[in-house]
Protein backbone atom coordinates (compact mmCIF):
# COMPACT_ATOMS: atom_id res chain seq x y z
CA UNK A 1 0.00 0.00 0.00
CA UNK A 2 2.96 2.10 0.88
CA UNK A 3 4.44 1.53 -2.81
CA UNK A 4 1.48 1.97 -4.71
CA UNK A 5 1.13 5.40 -2.77
CA UNK A 6 4.05 6.84 -2.84
CA UNK A 7 4.34 5.95 -6.79
CA UNK A 8 0.89 7.26 -7.43
CA UNK A 9 2.14 10.52 -6.02
CA UNK A 10 5.89 10.72 -7.32
CA UNK A 11 4.67 9.33 -10.66
CA UNK A 12 8.52 8.07 -11.29
CA UNK A 13 9.57 4.26 -10.31
CA UNK A 14 13.45 6.18 -9.16
CA UNK A 15 12.05 8.95 -7.01
CA UNK A 16 9.50 6.40 -5.26
CA UNK A 17 12.53 3.68 -4.78
CA UNK A 18 14.63 6.55 -3.26
CA UNK A 19 11.80 8.08 -1.48
CA UNK A 20 11.21 4.59 0.37
CA UNK A 21 14.88 3.42 0.32
CA UNK A 22 14.00 0.74 -1.82
CA UNK A 23 15.63 -0.65 -5.00
CA UNK A 24 13.77 0.39 -8.12
CA UNK A 25 13.53 -3.36 -9.00
CA UNK A 26 11.55 -3.97 -5.63
CA UNK A 27 9.19 -1.24 -6.35
CA UNK A 28 8.33 -2.76 -9.89
CA UNK A 29 7.76 -5.70 -8.11
CA UNK A 30 5.57 -4.71 -5.45
CA UNK A 31 3.37 -2.65 -8.26
CA UNK A 32 3.39 -5.40 -10.17
CA UNK A 33 1.74 -8.02 -7.80
CA UNK A 34 -0.48 -5.45 -6.75
CA UNK A 35 -2.31 -5.32 -10.16
CA UNK A 36 -2.20 -8.85 -10.45
CA UNK A 37 -4.13 -9.22 -7.27
CA UNK A 38 -6.36 -6.61 -8.42
CA UNK A 39 -6.57 -7.93 -12.25
CA UNK A 40 -5.99 -5.00 -13.82
CA UNK A 41 -3.32 -1.90 -14.27
CA UNK A 42 -3.09 0.44 -12.05
CA UNK A 43 -0.70 2.26 -13.94
CA UNK A 44 0.48 3.41 -17.37
CA UNK A 45 3.89 3.37 -18.21
CA UNK A 46 6.22 4.85 -21.27
CA UNK A 47 9.65 4.55 -20.99
CA UNK A 48 9.48 8.53 -20.59
CA UNK A 49 5.90 8.90 -18.18
CA UNK A 50 4.24 6.93 -15.65
CA UNK A 51 0.00 7.87 -15.04
CA UNK A 52 -2.37 6.62 -13.12
CA UNK A 53 -4.89 4.52 -14.71
CA UNK A 54 -9.04 4.99 -14.16
CA UNK A 55 -8.41 2.21 -11.71
CA UNK A 56 -5.45 3.64 -10.01
CA UNK A 57 -6.87 7.15 -9.63
CA UNK A 58 -9.78 5.47 -7.78
CA UNK A 59 -7.40 3.32 -5.27
CA UNK A 60 -5.68 6.21 -4.43
CA UNK A 61 -8.57 7.64 -3.70
CA UNK A 62 -9.80 5.04 -1.36
CA UNK A 63 -6.64 3.88 0.01
CA UNK A 64 -5.16 7.63 0.83
CA UNK A 65 -7.79 8.04 3.43
CA UNK A 66 -7.74 4.67 5.37
CA UNK A 67 -3.76 4.46 4.89
CA UNK A 68 -3.78 8.38 6.85
CA UNK A 69 -6.19 6.81 9.80
CA UNK A 70 -3.53 3.93 10.06
CA UNK A 71 -0.89 6.11 10.59
CA UNK A 72 -2.95 8.33 12.48
CA UNK A 73 -3.69 5.12 14.99
CA UNK A 74 -0.05 3.83 14.84
CA UNK A 75 0.71 7.49 16.38
CA UNK A 76 -1.75 7.37 18.86
CA UNK A 77 -0.92 3.92 20.37
CA UNK A 78 3.01 5.24 20.17
CA UNK A 79 1.98 8.03 22.73
CA UNK A 80 -0.27 5.76 24.99
CA UNK A 81 2.74 3.83 24.97
CA UNK A 82 4.52 6.32 26.47
CA UNK A 83 2.11 7.47 28.81
CA UNK A 84 1.03 10.10 27.73
CA UNK A 85 -2.90 9.56 27.69
CA UNK A 86 -5.81 10.96 29.68
CA UNK A 87 -6.61 14.38 30.97
CA UNK A 88 -4.28 16.91 32.16
CA UNK A 89 -5.75 19.85 34.12
CA UNK A 90 -4.45 23.26 34.34
CA UNK A 91 -4.98 25.48 36.50
CA UNK A 92 -5.38 29.91 35.66
CA UNK A 93 -4.82 31.57 38.13
CA UNK A 94 -2.47 34.78 38.54
CA UNK A 95 0.17 36.17 36.18
CA UNK A 96 0.48 33.77 33.90
CA UNK A 97 -3.26 33.47 32.08
CA UNK A 98 -4.13 34.18 28.71
CA UNK A 99 -2.43 33.89 25.33
CA UNK A 100 0.73 32.64 26.70
CA UNK A 101 -1.32 29.71 27.72
CA UNK A 102 -3.32 29.09 25.77
CA UNK A 103 -0.83 28.65 23.49
CA UNK A 104 1.30 26.52 25.19
CA UNK A 105 -1.79 24.07 25.85
CA UNK A 106 -2.36 23.98 22.47
CA UNK A 107 0.67 23.31 21.41
CA UNK A 108 0.63 20.37 23.97
CA UNK A 109 -2.35 19.35 22.51
CA UNK A 110 -0.92 19.02 19.11
CA UNK A 111 2.26 17.02 20.04
CA UNK A 112 0.18 14.72 22.19
CA UNK A 113 -3.28 14.20 20.08
CA UNK A 114 -4.10 10.69 22.18
CA UNK A 115 -4.70 13.59 25.04
CA UNK A 116 -6.63 16.22 23.43
CA UNK A 117 -6.76 19.46 24.58
CA UNK A 118 -5.97 20.01 28.32
CA UNK A 119 -8.73 20.72 30.97
CA UNK A 120 -8.88 24.10 32.34
CA UNK A 121 -8.83 23.46 36.41
CA UNK A 122 -10.23 26.74 38.58
CA UNK A 123 -9.48 28.24 41.75
CA UNK A 124 -9.73 31.56 43.41
CA UNK A 125 -7.29 31.75 45.57
CA UNK A 126 -3.40 30.69 45.60
CA UNK A 127 -4.12 28.38 49.05
CA UNK A 128 -7.39 26.58 46.80
CA UNK A 129 -4.89 26.55 43.50
CA UNK A 130 -1.74 25.10 45.59
CA UNK A 131 -4.29 22.74 47.37
CA UNK A 132 -5.47 21.33 44.42
CA UNK A 133 -2.08 20.98 43.44
CA UNK A 134 -0.97 18.91 46.11
CA UNK A 135 -3.76 16.44 45.46
CA UNK A 136 -3.07 15.97 41.88
CA UNK A 137 -5.98 17.73 40.55
CA UNK A 138 -4.22 19.79 38.30
CA UNK A 139 -0.88 21.31 37.25
CA UNK A 140 -0.26 25.15 37.62
CA UNK A 141 1.81 27.77 35.70
CA UNK A 142 2.62 30.45 38.31
CA UNK A 143 5.36 32.52 39.25
CA UNK A 144 8.07 31.15 41.05
CA UNK A 145 8.42 33.92 43.37
CA UNK A 146 4.85 32.81 44.64
CA UNK A 147 6.97 29.12 46.50
CA UNK A 148 8.60 31.93 49.05
CA UNK A 149 5.41 33.21 50.39
CA UNK A 150 3.62 30.26 50.27
CA UNK A 151 4.81 26.54 50.48
CA UNK A 152 2.96 23.18 50.46
CA UNK A 153 4.66 19.87 50.75
CA UNK A 154 5.11 17.24 48.13
CA UNK A 155 4.34 20.08 45.68
CA UNK A 156 7.23 20.34 42.84
CA UNK A 157 8.23 23.79 40.95
CA UNK A 158 10.27 23.75 37.64
CA UNK A 159 10.46 27.20 36.32
CA UNK A 160 9.41 27.98 32.90
CA UNK A 161 11.77 29.85 30.32
CA UNK A 162 10.89 32.49 28.33
CA UNK A 163 8.60 34.42 30.32
CA UNK A 164 8.85 38.06 31.73
CA UNK A 165 10.49 39.53 34.72
CA UNK A 166 8.10 37.73 36.81
CA UNK A 167 9.86 34.13 36.30
CA UNK A 168 7.10 32.06 35.38
CA UNK A 169 7.15 28.11 37.32
CA UNK A 170 5.00 24.88 36.82
CA UNK A 171 3.98 23.61 39.95
CA UNK A 172 2.20 19.81 40.64
CA UNK A 173 2.18 16.98 42.95
CA UNK A 174 5.64 15.39 43.27
CA UNK A 175 3.70 12.13 43.78
CA UNK A 176 1.91 12.29 40.50
CA UNK A 177 3.94 12.87 38.25
CA UNK A 178 3.75 10.86 35.00
CA UNK A 179 4.17 11.08 31.51
CA UNK A 180 1.63 13.82 30.62
CA UNK A 181 3.04 16.21 32.72
CA UNK A 182 6.46 15.61 32.21
CA UNK A 183 5.30 15.90 28.07
CA UNK A 184 4.00 19.54 29.69
CA UNK A 185 6.77 20.47 31.61
CA UNK A 186 9.31 19.51 28.85
CA UNK A 187 7.15 21.82 25.91
CA UNK A 188 6.45 24.50 28.30
CA UNK A 189 10.32 24.19 29.69
CA UNK A 190 12.02 25.23 26.32
CA UNK A 191 9.37 27.55 24.22
CA UNK A 192 9.03 31.35 24.56
CA UNK A 193 5.72 31.35 25.71
CA UNK A 194 5.37 34.51 26.89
Amino acid sequence: METFLALAEELHFGRTAQRLRLPQSRVSQQIRSLERRLGAPLFTRTSRRVELTRLGEHTRDSLGAAYQALGDAFDEARTVAQGVVGTLRIGFLGCLNGTPLTTLAADFAAAHPAMGSPGAGAARTYQEALNQVATGRLVWPTHAGLFRHYCHPGVTTRPLTGLPPAHGALVWRAAAEDARIRAFVALGGGHNYW
